[in-house]
Formats: structure tokens, C-alpha cells, sequence
């Protein structure tokens, strides 16, 4: 797939490797294997650069952030890891949201090219 932008491209599959190294560590702390899956297509269609693909995934994961954030924040001292993991996944919707590059990357068009 291409890219018009090569660093734009290394930001979104950064995010998306944070975001499988996330799903395995949570898998480790006692979550399901649906988040792995999940976490490796994101990355996927992070990696293509379709045009608006990047608001879909910055919005799904700032409203994840919201949906446990009430959870984490009654026993902080118990979902320290959770809180962090929620500041990184609010900076990471913030790069895909308003980085330049990572904007740019993401302009590829949803045509079948033949």
C-alpha cells in the first residue's frame, strides 16, 4: 500500500505496535484473546493510510479511555498500570488526530485500483 508520507506511516505502526504490546500485557494481566485480534487489525488498517481511518481509530480509543476511566480512577492505587495505559492511549489518539504527518499519511483513497 502506499504512503505520501513516510514518517506519518512509522507513527501510525508505532501506535499500532503499542497497541498489540498493550492487548498481550492485558492478556497477561487476565483479559481475552479478542483484544489481540483486535489490536493486530487495527494496526493493519492503521498500516494502509485509508483516508479516515485514523478518526475512526483515535475515536475508539479515547472512548475506551472514557468508558474505564470512572473504574480506574475509584482505586487508583490498584489500576496504576490502567491509568498510565489510558494517558498513552489519549497521547496516541492525539498523534493520529493532529500530527501533521500521520494527517498526511492517511489520504489514501478508498478506490480498488485495477
Amino acid at each position: 500500500m502506499d504512503t505520501n508520507n513516510e514518517r506519518g506511516r512509522a507513527y501510525a505502526l508505532i501506535i499500532g505496535i503499542y497497541f498489540i504490546v498493550k492487548a498481550i500485557v492485558n492478556k497477561i494481566l487476565g483479559d481475552d484473546t479478542g483484544n489481540i485480534i483486535y489490536a493486530t487489525l487495527e494496526t493493519i488498517v492503521l498500516f494502509t493510510g485509508l483516508q479516515y481511518v485514523n478518526f475512526v481509530v483515535a475515536g475508539v480509543t479515547a472512548f475506551v479511555v472514557l468508558y474505564y476511566l470512572k473504574g480506574n480512577l475509584s482505586a487508583p492505587i490498584d489500576n496504576f498500570i490502567y491509568i498510565i495505559e489510558g494517558v498513552i492511549d489519549i497521547f496516541c489518539a492525539y498523534v493520529l488526530l493532529f500530527n501533521v504527518n500521520v494527517k498526511e499519511h492517511f489520504t489514501n483513497k478508498w478506490v480498488i485500483k485495477k
